[in-house]
């Protein structure tokens, strides 16, 4: 397998791992950034952002990562578009051993920024992968559908008023006093093409021809839709470190050699301002430290 040493390894490119990247090409520093999908992670997703500070008027989250993209593109960083499939400790030196399929890329200092993933609710999943997402990635391009989206917070009234402009949607919320913003649920209210079902609890799903059926408590007649979008919160992904490295990145602060930043670190507070912060703090402390980091070769 193939081998790549590098002082610091960035795992991921959302806001945190971008805004990381381009603080430690800007003070000249070497770093491998690395990317399983695309280039801002799921900002994509968002239909408008509006509270990053400069931009009134907002923008939506494919204007954003294309900006990300091109940021990068102008500063001279690559990406490296591999999946990491896990993260070790190399046994002589303590180095972080960052794996993908072919690769092995082995740094001083790792930088995760791998984001969250969806949480699944308290009903039995069904084997029915077609027909059920957790973002709007393969919903983006579907007209005419009846689409049911699962959640009360900000992420599922936002996926609701992106899929209404071409489609039906019911939102399935377990509580009528929504966590979402008032803004946000002003405008799914308003919204001709969105039905809030509220309570709606969620006691099981069946496949038919073409779709899905739920079954909600309290209701004789299940919903039938054509397909489900699940929102009902998401946390901090940290798949590929092994058991007990997380807790790591507070244990040495003379020289911290794991940082995990933005959504992978922060469980609610899951804004593209503070990701980009926690990114920025990371390089900042590594340009700080950086001959203890290249003091590993």
């Amino acid at each position: 397998m193939k081998a790549t040493s590098c002082p610091v390894v960035i795992v991921g490119a959302g806001p945190g791992g971008c805004a990381c990247a381009l603080q430690l090409q800007r003070y000249g520093h070497q770093f491998l950034l690395l990317e399983k999908n695309r280039i801002g992670g799921l900002a994509v997703n968002a239909r408008r952002i509006e509270n990053l500070v400069g931009m009134p008027g907002g923008i939506s989250g494919r204007q954003f990562c294309e900006r990300m993209g091109r940021q990068l593109k102008e500063a001279g960083i690559r990406v490296i578009f591999q999946e990491v499939l896990q993260v070790e400790r190399e046994s002589r030196r303590d180095d972080f051993d960052i794996r993908t399929a072919d690769h092995i890329f082995r740094a001083r200092s790792l930088v995760l920024a791998t984001g969250s993933r969806p949480r699944w609710p308290g009903v039995a999943r069904p084997e029915i992968h077609e027909r059920i997402f957790s973002d709007l990635e393969g919903l983006g391009e579907r007209r005419g559908e009846e689409i049911a989206v699962m959640g009360g917070g900000d992420l599922a009234f936002d996926y609701a008023l992106s899929l209404a402009g071409t489609n039906r949607v019911i939102l399935l919320a377990r509580r009528s006093a929504f966590p979402a913003l008032p803004l946000l649920v002003r405008e799914a209210r308003a919204h001709p093409r969105i039905e809030l079902l509220a309570p709606a609890e969620v006691r099981s799903l069946d496949r038919v021809d073409g779709g899905l059926r739920i079954h909600l408590a309290g209701r004789e007649d299940p919903l039938q839709v054509d397909c489900l979008l699940v929102a009902v919160g998401r946390e901090p992904d940290q798949e590929i470190l092994p058991p007990g490295m997380a807790g790591e990145k507070e244990n040495n602060r003379r020289e911290p050699r794991l940082f995990i930043v933005g959504d992978a670190r922060n469980p609610y507070l899951r804004q593209i301002s503070i990701a980009a912060g926690d990114g920025l703090r990371a390089a900042m402390i590594l340009h700080r430290q950086w001959d203890e980091v290249l003091a590993w070769k």
